[in-house]
């Protein structure tokens, strides 16, 4: 195979723009980097925190904060993404964010209520 100078740098350019293309059409977008991003920021933190929470929890409420760390941040990752790539999925998880508070707002306030009820 013979190499000229022209058509090696034509097919360098070619190769270079089909390869850019390639990594625009990737799975791993900056909507998917984002929620990663996500994801990373709030799992679990500096092994100072984790031997700090271990030193001072039981181990199964230790084992229980450790699940809860990993399953919010990859709730959070994944909401972010849904969020990201469908717009109006905020207005559903708007509602369902204030249902929550809602619903905690009232089993917090009757378990003051019994409380005080009991003291009487």
């Amino acid at each position: 195979v013979k190499c000229f100078p022209k058509q090696a740098s034509k097919d360098l350019i070619a190769n270079a723009v089909y390869c850019e293309a390639a990594l625009v059409k990737a799975p791993f977008c900056s909507k998917l980097s984002l929620a990663f991003v996500m994801f990373n920021v709030t799992t679990i933190p500096c092994f100072a925190a984790v031997g700090s929470s271990r030193s001072e929890l039981s181990q199964k409420s230790f084992r229980g904060t450790i699940v809860f760390w990993l399953f919010a941040s990859y709730l959070i990752g994944c909401v972010t993404y849904l969020v990201i790539t469908n717009w109006w999925t905020i207005f559903p998880l708007l509602a369902l964010l204030v249902l929550t508070f809602v619903i905690i707002r009232i089993y917090n306030h009757r378990k003051d209520q019994k409380a005080c009820s009991t003291r009487s």
